[in-house]
């Protein structure tokens, strides 16, 4: 369990919560971050496989227009 996760953890124990329901509410906070992380990293991928595809495409078109376009 992680620093945060003790803190409400004991937050939970010290308001009268029995352990087993504050250990799975401090997890359920941890994985409801971890999503939202999880989340924002999945749609800056999805970016940059989308600018990569870009570049790929301008370097094959600068190679095509080097050696098959005599100008």
């Amino acid at each position: 369990m992680s620093l945060l996760n003790k803190e409400i953890y004991q937050a939970f124990i010290e308001v009268g919560v029995t352990k087993e329901s504050a250990s799975l509410a401090a997890e359920s906070v941890e994985h409801s971050g971890l999503d939202k992380c999880l989340a924002i990293v999945e749609t800056k991928l999805d970016a940059i496989s989308k600018m990569m595809w870009i570049v790929i495409a301008g370097i094959l078109a600068l190679v095509l227009k080097a050696y098959f376009i005599v100008g």
